[in-house]
């Protein structure tokens, strides 16, 4: 049964600080970032000494931006912070024990970071690992958020909960939190929604993890600027989604992701001896991998295009091979979108109709064509359906 469409709210026509910054210049797009732009020992710093490296790379020697696309498989980043050694207190006062990068998402080779445009959508993926050679640092990494209104959001995972009065403080934490996005995790230490589907997962050091987000902006009313739906969120751990459904904005009042935001990729190393005891943590290393950054609006006028790469090809064919009879492929990373499936694929099926969208739409690279030319020729369609029953396909199933 598919799930029903989301109530409509009309909201009152926007005012302050979210009329002003609708009024800001028009902003790029996702896919025109090229480059990450470094900023290391950025706001905490309590371990000056230690060796910092950047894809083996010693600090002293970087250049400040590493050159990446929208599609970089295998390892494109490794950071070292190694030996952390002896701590050194913030302004005088033993209150937080850490050292913290960014590597922020730039346009013109690094030259500007990338702010986005509020009005279009993202899709972003990446795996990551966290490492160790012993338990006392807490290490986290992920996506970090820099608001265009000054607030931060972070969408990241941790080897350690600091949490420890909600669970096992072995337990590593997956949360998304901060800012106006959407809020979540898997321990529950941040205000999410009813419904979390992250609850009895953890993250565990030296596993590799894929995280990925995706935003939809809102809609508005074109002759007022009112929001007539806010702008949604979903986060993904490992495949889970957060949610049921995508989660909208408005918990802080602004509906959307502000205009000036800028995001990046972060990592923190973390104390967790007592406070007040002089520390030694060693070896934290941390390695990215196979990112992918996708417009998740930008192909809906191609019916069948499910990876979004601009044509109706093998590769779409195979999605739809591959999670026959699935209900949800949220959590099939490069199945960006969702033009054509039922309801979003929302409590629809994988089925004939999504098979049938591929072979009637094969080769398209615009707009969808139902003509004799579109379709592969008879025999060949044959084949390609008759695939389905001849493949042996194990339904995914949410963690």
């Amino acid at each position: 049964m598919r799930a029903p469409a989301r109530v409509r709210t009309v909201f009152p026509p926007l005012t302050g600080v979210a009329a002003v910054l609708l009024a800001g210049p028009a902003l790029a797009d996702i896919t025109t970032i090229d480059a990450l732009e470094f900023e290391l020992r950025e706001l905490w710093n309590q371990y000056p000494n230690s060796t910092l490296t950047v894809n083996n790379t010693p600090e002293g020697s970087l250049t400040g931006t590493l050159a990446i696309g929208t599609d970089v498989p295998g390892e494109f980043l490794r950071i070292e912070d190694n030996p952390l050694g002896q701590f050194v207190s913030h302004d005088g006062v033993d209150l937080f024990r850490a050292n913290s990068h960014r590597a922020w998402f730039a346009d013109n080779g690094g030259a500007d970071r990338h702010e986005f445009d509020f009005q279009a959508g993202f899709d972003v993926s990446v795996d990551v690992q966290l490492n160790a050679t012993v338990a006392t640092p807490r290490l986290e990494a992920g996506f970090f958020f820099r608001h265009g209104t000054g607030a931060d959001s972070q969408f990241i995972v941790k080897t350690f909960n600091d949490f420890p009065e909600v669970g096992d403080s072995s337990l590593g934490e997956i949360a998304a939190f901060g800012g106006p996005a959407p809020k979540a995790s898997n321990l529950k230490t941040v205000q999410g929604p009813p419904g979390l589907e992250w609850e009895g997962l953890e993250y565990n050091a030296g596993e590799t993890a894929t995280l990925r987000m995706q935003y939809l902006p809102p809609v508005l009313d074109e002759n007022t600027g009112a929001v007539i739906e806010p702008a949604t969120m979903q986060y993904w751990y490992n495949g889970v989604t957060a949610y049921d459904e995508p989660e909208p904005f408005g918990d802080t009042g602004l509906q959307f992701l502000a205009p000036g935001t800028t995001f990046a990729l972060k990592v923190q190393t973390q104390s967790t001896v007592p406070r007040g005891t002089p520390d030694t943590v060693t070896d934290p290393l941390y390695i990215f991998s196979n990112l992918v950054i996708r417009d998740p609006l930008a192909g809906a006028d191609i019916i069948g295009d499910y990876n979004n790469s601009g044509q109706v090809e093998q590769a779409d064919l195979d999605f739809v091979l591959q999670n026959w009879g699935d209900t949800d492929v949220s959590d099939v990373t490069a199945w960006v979108n969702f033009a054509g499936l039922p309801g979003g694929n929302i409590g629809g099926q994988v089925e004939q109709t999504e098979l049938d969208l591929v072979l009637s739409n094969w080769g398209d690279t615009a707009a969808p064509d139902f003509s004799a030319s579109a379709v592969p020729e008879p025999g060949a369609a044959a084949v390609l359906a008759s695939a389905v029953w001849g493949l042996n396909i194990s339904r995914r199933r949410r963690g």
